[in-house]
């Protein structure tokens, strides 16, 4: 399989953007890295040789996705710097625009050297941010002056996607799941809890849908009617001969399923319908359904888990979460 050329590599905004053949080599280039990691060996690079200088600009709030994108750029070899939340710590309070903080924060800036940036990882609450940086990084890359590639790496734009989630995702169900085919063979994945402005769910659907036309994938969305999916994720799905149903019955749903994958509802998205406390605990992963889990079959999350103790219930029952910390085969 050829390996796909990492120097010069293009803005990561939404996982439609990566065909199948990236995608598998993705996955088998992380699969090489992890195992450096695992046998503490020099892991494996597929760019240039030179550090990188690696900037995260968080817009949004995030523990697990800032330190995992930091902790993963330095076991590359990367040089990083965190931005402290420029909502609150920099000139945007001020009145600056976005797009005078990526000028600022990259070399389309100026001052060369001393601005040294070879890629901006954005996250924002505003769906189309990511996509916005990256047009701005190329209007001031495209005045005929070669600067330098700067790609923009979308962490999550509030409903829209989370392509970076999505690929870790796909690698965790390749890794995880046993079975005697292909992992994406014959699978059922179930949707649970916010499918409409969920931005992990939407990125997995797309990014599986562009294995439909070489695996039998089924998706279940279990969750409420105020809560589907958006029209256009169904769409996706149909047109690329991903089979979808609707199964309100979350118990029912998990009997049926490979991969249950659970997220929270999310109350901080405008828009987001009143959800009443009974409704919501029809979507509980509760520890009872333990036993009803399909051999094989195991639960993911992207986190966080709503344990608010003033907003019961948390979507994964709690007694559940010493089990999927300790290493439970169920929990991915």
């Amino acid at each position: 399989m050829p390996v796909p050329k990492w120097d010069n590599w293009p803005h990561v905004i939404r996982t439609q953007q990566f065909s199948a053949q990236v995608l598998k080599a993705l996955v088998a280039h992380a699969t090489e890295i992890e195992i450096a990691l695992m046998t503490r060996k020099e892991i494996p690079r597929r760019s240039r040789k030179r550090d990188w200088d690696v900037k995260e600009a968080f817009f949004e709030n995030s523990t697990r996705t800032e330190d995992t994108f930091c902790a993963a750029a330095r076991r590359l070899g990367c040089n990083v710097r965190v931005l402290p939340n420029p909502t609150i710590f920099s000139s945007t309070t001020k009145g600056e625009s976005l797009q005078s903080s990526i000028c600022v924060y990259t070399r389309v800036g100026g001052m060369g050297e001393l601005r040294s940036t070879d890629m901006l990882i954005i996250r924002h609450a505003h769906e189309g941010t990511a996509e916005r940086a990256a047009k701005i990084v190329d209007t001031a890359n495209g005045d005929g002056v070669k600067k330098l590639p700067l790609p923009v790496i979308n962490a999550g734009d509030g409903p829209g996607q989370h392509p970076t989630q999505a690929l870790v995702d796909l690698f965790t169900i390749y890794r995880e799941r046993k079975c005697d085919g292909h992992p994406l063979d014959d699978i059922t994945i179930c949707f649970s809890g916010d499918t409409k402005f969920g931005r992990t769910i939407n990125s997995l659907a797309y990014l599986i849908g562009r294995f439909g036309d070489q695996h039998k994938i089924r998706v279940i969305f279990s969750t409420l009617d105020q809560l589907g999916p958006k029209p256009e994720i169904l769409e996706y799905l149909s047109r690329h001969h991903i089979t979808f149903d609707f199964v309100p019955d979350l118990k029912a749903a998990i009997k049926m399923s490979n991969v249950i994958y659970m997220t929270r509802i999310q109350r901080e998205r405008p828009g987001m319908p009143a959800i009443s406390r009974e409704e919501r605990l029809r979507y509980v992963f509760k520890r009872e359904y333990q036993e009803i889990l399909p051999h094989g079959t195991f639960v993911m999350h992207p986190l966080p888990i709503n344990q608010d103790p003033e907003d019961p219930p948390a979507e994964i029952d709690e007694a559940l979460m010493s089990p999927a910390i300790a290493g439970d085969p169920r929990y991915a």
